[in-house]
């Protein structure tokens, strides 16, 4: 059986950045869990600006 690297970046909602850390956390333990996937990398977050929050006016 052949291994494959999936790249994925995913948004979140959080209160603040505990918060994000926790969610990170939880997320990464699931993906763990399942046994087709063999490895987690995870390479840190940011505070991001949504797409909608780009095109609001003031």
């Amino acid at each position: 059986m052949k291994h494959y690297r999936l790249r994925v970046e995913i948004d979140i909602v959080a209160e603040d950045r505990e918060h994000a850390e926790a969610l990170s956390r939880i997320l990464t333990s699931l993906l763990r869990q399942r046994s087709w996937i063999r490895e987690v990398v995870p390479d840190g977050f940011e505070e991001r600006t949504t797409i909608a929050q780009q095109n609001e006016t003031p």
